[in-house]
């Protein structure tokens, strides 16, 4: 029998601790659970604040909301950000929209956590242009995915790029929705 050095054992719970927490599901996983997520290590968060709008998300087929606007407006804070949520909500009769005021509170590598139409998650940023103008946003439990930009029009090859990204970090793109604005 071979005894791991104790270097290897720390080692290893390093990289155990740096898992996201399991989440109840609170809806359908757009996202293979079998593919390893990650979040944009260069993220900063002043760079980051601002009004984001959601260009694409993931939505189930025949969701009514799937592609109604929504909108982050996100002021920094000490620890994360104000964020001001605008989003549509449908029941069986029509779909409104909602607005909210949420705390994310902000863990390193561009992970935060806050409630998404009143549902607590973690957020990670996936990954966002080097201009802060296009970002791939989702929850690592794959409930919630966008691509997000400052502007209703922003470039396609920038789309394109979150759209790749999204992929790579298992996303199912083709449930991708484009988002009237």
């Amino acid at each position: 029998m071979r005894i791991a050095s104790a270097g290897a054992v720390i080692m290893a719970l390093a990289i155990a601790g740096c898992a996201p927490t399991p989440q109840v599901l609170v809806g359908p996983s757009f996202r293979d659970q079998s593919i390893a997520v990650t979040s944009i290590a260069g993220f900063d968060a002043a760079r980051f604040a601002g009004t984001w709008r959601v260009v694409a998300r993931l939505a189930a087929e025949g969701d009514p909301a799937g592609t109604m606007s929504e909108t982050f407006d996100m002021a920094r804070t000490k620890d994360g950000f104000a964020v001001r949520h605008v989003y549509g909500k449908c029941d069986k009769l029509e779909c409104v929209h909602v607005q909210t005021q949420e705390l994310a509170k902000l863990a390193a590598n561009g992970r935060f956590s806050m409630k998404h139409q009143g549902i607590a998650a973690e957020h990670w940023v996936h990954w966002v242009d080097g201009d802060f103008r296009v970002a791939a946003v989702g929850t690592p439990d794959g409930t919630f995915g966008w691509i997000m930009a400052r502007s209703p029009k922003p470039r396609g090859d920038l789309v394109k790029a979150a759209k790749e990204i999204l992929h790579w970090q298992g996303y199912d793109i083709m449930r991708l929705r484009k988002v009237s604005q």
